[in-house]
């Protein structure tokens, strides 16, 4: 028995592959020997699907264990520290931070690899360089537009000083208001579940597609449910996320869009409203700094959207 850790994960196990196309790309003859000898096979170690990297899951008694690392730069390395005792697994993650995680500079929202690349080549290294630059010179060494220095400059306050710090105006949510939130597959060409929440009349709506054949019942079913609805559709992705995929797949089925009411992202509201004293401006890390806590914290929108 090959006591070495693999290469390729078994086939649907950790094996989602998105760089080249949404598909599973693990070994099948890996998985048909795990089935047959699970009782000989209590660990495999596999790497290759960067994507799902620093994971374990079970097939029946085997313990698969993803120590892949992402490959773009700067990206931290993953070690598993792993004890088989008596056919028992118990994993120890850790990480090898570089420059990308480690530099107070790159906590700020949009400053990516390039971005620091071009603060260093200005000699801004830390925050309190950044936040000792003048706008005018900012924009120049960026190549940006004075408005946009003075927003990295307020977010990079804003992560010194460890608090939120408004830069514009939000509008408060309408009377008339839905919430909405939808799943999808990886690929985005399957609308699976619509949520829609009516503050107004404390209604929650729940739409499913058990299968891919239900698809076009659910988004039926969310026109006949908001058809007459004046108020504004809100959302949260930074990205109109929630929009672009209901739209594009309504289309897909000639289903009519027009009358469809305005859609609100509250992601970008947020985004050109306040400077937030972290990197990221996804829901979860705003929940968090608030307080909030959920129910299920390891569920993320990519892991539901893979199951």
């Amino acid at each position: 028995m090959r006591r070495g850790p693999l290469h390729s994960p078994p086939r649907n196990a950790l094996d989602l592959g998105l760089r080249f196309g949404v598909r599973e790309i693990g070994s099948k003859a890996l998985r048909a020997f795990i089935e047959k000898n699970e009782k000989r096979a209590p660990l495999v170690v596999c790497g290759h699907v960067h994507s799902q990297g620093g994971l374990s899951m079970q097939i029946e008694k085997t313990t698969i264990v993803n120590v892949a690392s992402h490959d773009n730069p700067g990206e931290p390395g993953r070690i598993a520290i792993i004890d088989l005792i008596n056919n028992k697994v118990q994993i120890l993650w850790y990480k090898i931070l570089g420059e990308y995680e480690t530099n107070e500079v790159l906590r700020i929202f949009r400053v990516g690899p390039k971005t620091f690349q071009k603060l260093k080549e200005a000699g801004i290294t830390t925050l309190d360089k950044l936040i000792a630059a003048d706008i005018e010179g900012l924009s120049k060494s960026l190549a940006c537009a004075p408005h946009v220095a003075s927003k990295i400059l307020t977010r990079a306050k804003a992560v010194s000083q460890k608090k939120i710090i408004p830069f514009g105006k939000i509008s408060p949510l309408e009377d008339d208001a839905a919430l909405l939130d939808i799943e999808t597959d990886l690929t985005q060409n399957l609308v699976w579940l619509i949520g829609i929440y009516f503050p107004r009349t404390d209604e929650l709506i729940q739409l499913v597609a058990h299968n891919p054949s239900e698809e076009k019942t659910v988004l039926e079913d969310f026109l006949k449910k908001i058809h007459g609805f004046t108020g504004k559709i809100y959302t949260f992705s930074g990205t109109k996320f929630d929009e672009r995929v209901i739209k594009k797949r309504l289309l897909n089925f000639g289903l009519d869009t027009s009358k469809l009411p305005e859609f609100i992202d509250l992601g970008i509201c947020i985004q050109r409203s306040f400077a937030l004293p972290f990197k990221s401006y996804g829901l979860k890390s705003i929940a968090e700094y608030l307080g909030y806590k959920y129910k299920h914290p390891e569920l993320d929108g990519r892991t539901v959207a893979s199951q």
